[in-house]
């Protein structure tokens, strides 16, 4: 955050973040270094710079911030933009909120979610796939195998 609030000291509001230090024009691309940046913190070559901002966003939605802050921070003037493209995270976050604020009903109870904890904990993360790209998308259960069902 120090490092972006120096980086736009003094500079408009509408003026560019990047330019050259040396020439004070604003830089068209850098995409030969955020690639070697890339490598060096060993993402995926596939991620652009851009990824960024939905990485924070998404973030700051799995974090349970609410829509109309992450709207207001991207720069958004309604809500909707933030719901359509993240709304897909909210499942999590309501089942998480759920997870820890649920009061076992009974001790049984208690004792079969301790037994099945490391299964479902399986189940869920099958529901987000390995690929980065597609992190915490959420198809049409009815569609997917489910090996809770099914064991």
């Amino acid at each position: 955050m120090i490092w972006f609030l120096n980086l736009i000291r003094g500079r408009r509001p509408d003026g560019f973040v990047f330019l050259n230090d040396n020439t004070g024009r604003r830089i068209g691309h850098c995409t030969r270094l955020f690639k070697e940046a890339l490598v060096r913190a060993e993402l995926p070559e596939a991620f652009t710079f851009h990824g960024l901002r939905h990485t924070y966003a998404s973030q700051l939605v799995q974090a349970g911030a609410p829509i109309l802050a992450v709207a207001e921070q991207l720069g958004h003037i309604s809500p909707r933009t933030v719901m359509e493209t993240y709304g897909h995270l909210a499942p999590q976050i309501r089942e998480s909120e759920v997870r820890q604020r649920f009061t076992t009903l009974s001790k049984a109870n208690a004792r079969s979610a301790s037994r099945e904890r490391e299964r479902l904990r399986v189940w869920r993360s099958s529901l987000h796939g390995s690929d980065w790209r597609t992190y915490a998308a959420i198809s049409d259960l009815k569609s997917r195998k489910n090996s809770v069902d099914t064991d």
